[in-house]
């Protein structure tokens, strides 16, 4: 199955003298999967003049290929829209030079059979005519064709380097539109990460117990220094006398002086842990 991307091309030029061109035209698009958009394909629209219908084709375009045989072609009679009365087929190549779309230009070989009896048909509109074949060769390459078959070949090469050209602006098209999805999606993900502070509510509280806990162990902790402290000094006021109670006492300060420092040092392991 075809996955090619059917863009829409503008198929632009003079019509009754190029049908058999347009019709080479056309199946050249359509072998690249190119879907040509033409004024033949309207039905009537009673809304739309012939300017306003041929611009409103170009503008839904995403590329133009312009015709260019041995007629000017018809020029539209519109003070504001078309104060140059230019032709049909050069106001929607004007159209498509001002959106920037890929442009493909086909100009007739001077070589290429001309009918007789179109020698003299067209009056009044050589100057235009040259002028806006200068304007289609200026800083573009354009294909000059002298018969129809030598239309075809050089269309189908022109429009396999066209999807390329296309293929790779929706591609850059694609990859911005992801670097945007990717971005918004990103701060999304950070907005939902993000802790949410409510000033309404109440402040954390510290869990009274572990501050009792400390408090009961530094007083443990001071209650036996302080009584090592006293069988100290009692201890040394009766130092001189060899008596019974003063074996007791010692021994008394000791013990009280050993349960001090185990206190101190099971203080000091707990404020180390943070218990």
């Amino acid at each position: 199955m075809d996955n090619k991307i059917p863009y829409k091309v503008m198929l632009s030029s003079t019509y009754r003298e190029m049908i058999e061109h347009r019709t080479a035209v056309r199946d050249a698009m359509l072998s690249q999967r190119l879907l040509p958009v033409a004024m033949e394909d309207d039905a009537a629209l009673p809304d739309r003049d012939l300017i306003k219908a041929s611009l409103a084709k170009v503008d839904e375009s995403d590329a133009y290929a312009g015709l260019i045989g041995y007629r000017y072609g018809q020029r539209p009679v519109c003070e504001i829209r078309n104060p140059l009365q230019l032709s049909l087929t050069e106001l929607e190549f004007r159209r498509a030079v001002s959106r920037g779309i890929p442009i493909c230009m086909f100009i007739m070989h001077d070589d290429h059979p001309i009918p007789k009896k179109s020698m003299t048909e067209e009056k009044g509109s050589d100057e235009k005519f040259e002028s806006f074949v200068r304007l289609a060769k200026t800083n573009r390459i354009y294909a000059e064709f002298a018969s129809i078959p030598d239309l075809k070949v050089k269309a189908i090469q022109s429009f396999v380097t066209l999807r390329e050209v296309l293929d790779a602006q929706s591609a850059i098209t694609k990859a911005g539109q992801q670097t945007q999805a990717d971005v918004r999606s990103d701060k999304d993900e950070v907005a939902r990460a993000a802790p949410v502070f409510d000033e309404t509510a109440d402040p954390p509280t510290v869990d009274p117990g572990r501050t009792d806990k400390r408090s009961s162990q530094m007083l443990f902790a001071i209650a036996f220094l302080a009584l090592s402290a006293i069988c100290a000094w009692v201890l040394s006021r009766l130092v001189g006398e060899p008596d019974v109670s003063v074996i007791v006492l010692s021994l008394f300060s000791l013990g009280f002086a050993f349960f001090a420092a185990v206190g101190i040092l099971a203080l000091r392991k707990s404020t180390r842990h943070g218990d």
